[in-house]
């Protein structure tokens, strides 16, 4: 690409006021930011998983997986909703704040004082008290300044990076001086109190807003009318991507749910650096181009061009490199995650697909599309993941979760061809390419990992693969970048 090309094209990323300036500018403070965030929290991970035991992740587990039900459950997508309405005033923002902060001191009561009866559930009388002591969460998430969502309506996405790498950095400190003296599950408890007090105290700091207490219920159905497809996709959300846990926890034990826990969220670690860069910049991208089909179609391919070409290798090379990758990174005690995270490799890149889809069904004001994809997921899921669990035990619940998301991506897709028609033929025609450019790559990996024993020879491999990959994707569509900067 001759000096005058590339010159142009940076040009064009930092400088504009365009929609797409905007959104270019975004992605890359977004993927700054969230690569950073997840090389922090990975490390801290890595630090933890070598020192304590699948128990005591099984234990927080519990917990987290409780408290996060119980404000999905109650969740008013009241903060979605204000970034899709284009007209917003101070009684708007007020009503969501103040209804959030009431909805948070309920769910801390309820799991606070309903603690010993979930810790006998799931037969672990050693998660009370942390149950107790997380309890505080949602009253604390609650207590955020609502400002904050003019960082994603009004793309201030370098905002969104400061934000971040707060919570980021307090809760990796946090959890590091916390494991020198106490080396049980009480470090995890620690590093997640401490991210969600960052996290308001944060977001006073960085907008200026200032809301009061006020609740005018008619501008509460205003937001909730758009919310409350939000709120029944967050449900079916949690049910089919938490709701393994309680089968796990109940009957397999906090051990297997530890583990089950690591392999899944090993998985889903690319797509937590690109899937939220996806949302925060095309959700209200399609937004402002809603009433426009043809850019809507353009911008889809894009979005969906950009996180395939991406995505497909990592799920390549995690799956080729598992059995390595868990050993020499997590250590011979997390040897049963193997297995399960082969399959929820696969699952991650299904639910990537759905990061892409989700936005633009948002976007555009449909948001009752996606809540049909996800009711079927339910349905397919809850016929699944009590056989498969009492058949295949933590594999199964990989199984069932996946062979689930399989299925609904397929009516996903349907309602993309109905909104955006001749749309298939460009899809069929990127993933085709990408696995043929993925080929070498799976070769050397599939060569040469026998040979990988130490984590720099692993590091080794993974980059080499990576070079032969994006230098065959170079040759094949060399216009790519420069096109992703400046269509």
């Amino acid at each position: 690409m001759p000096i005058s090309r590339v010159i142009k094209t940076a040009e064009s990323i930092f400088k504009g006021d365009s929609i797409g300036s905007k959104a270019r500018r975004g992605s890359i403070f977004i993927l700054s930011s969230n690569i950073l965030r997840q090389v922090l929290d990975f490390t801290r991970k890595i630090i933890l998983v070598r020192i304590l035991t699948p128990t005591d992740f099984g234990l927080v587990g519990i917990a987290m997986t409780v408290i996060s039900g119980v404000q999905i459950l109650s969740n008013t997508g009241l903060r979605a909703a204000l970034i899709q309405k284009k007209d917003l005033n101070k009684s708007l923002l007020d009503t969501a704040w103040s209804i959030e902060i009431t909805r948070g001191l309920i769910l801390s009561c309820i799991v606070f004082f309903s603690a010993p009866i979930i810790s006998n559930f799931f037969k672990s009388e050693n998660s009370t008290n942390i149950l107790r002591v997380l309890s505080i969460l949602p009253l604390m998430d609650g207590l955020r300044n609502i400002g904050t969502i003019y960082f994603d309506k009004e793309l201030k996405f370098h905002k969104i990076l400061l934000y971040q790498q707060i919570i980021g950095i307090t809760v990796f400190v946090t959890s590091l001086l916390c494991v020198l003296v106490i080396k049980n599950a009480w470090v995890i408890v620690a590093g997640s109190i401490s991210g969600v007090a960052a996290s308001v105290i944060a977001s006073y700091i960085l907008h200026k807003y200032r809301p009061n207490w006020r609740i005018n219920w008619n501008d509460f159905k205003i937001l909730f009318d758009f919310g409350k497809n939000l709120l029944i996709i967050g449900i079916v959300t949690y049910l089919l991507e938490q709701g393994g846990n309680f089968f796990i926890g109940r009957i397999l034990g906090t051990a297997s749910l530890g583990i089950y826990l690591l392999a899944y969220n090993t998985a889903i670690l690319p797509i937590n650096i690109f899937g939220d860069l996806i949302r925060r910049i095309t959700f209200p991208a399609y937004a402002h181009i809603q009433d426009d089909l043809y850019r809507l179609r353009h911008a889809f391919l894009k979005s969906f061009k950009t996180s395939m070409v991406l995505l497909v290798p990592v799920t390549i090379g995690l799956i080729t490199l598992s059995d390595n990758f868990i050993l020499i990174i997590y250590g011979a005690k997390w040897q049963n995650a193997v297995e399960p995270f082969k399959i929820l490799c696969f699952f991650a890149l299904l639910r990537a697909n759905s990061f892409v889809i989700a936005p633009l069904l948002h976007g555009i004001g449909k948001p009752n599309l996606a809540t049909r994809a996800r009711i079927v997921e339910l349905a397919v899921f809850s016929i699944l993941i009590y056989p498969a669990i009492r058949t295949y035990g933590i594999i199964g619940v990989a199984l069932a979760i996946t062979i689930t998301y399989l299925i609904a991506l397929l009516l996903r897709y349907y309602y993309i061809l109905k909104i955006l028609p001749s749309t298939l033929k460009p899809m069929t025609l990127i993933i085709l390419k990408i696995l043929i450019n993925a080929f070498g790559m799976t070769i050397i990996l599939l060569s040469f990992r026998n040979s990988v024993y130490s984590i720099l020879s692993l590091i080794g491999l993974v980059l080499v693969s990576a070079i032969v990959y994006f230098s065959a994707m170079f040759l094949t569509d060399k216009k790519w970048l420069y096109n992703l900067a400046n269509r």
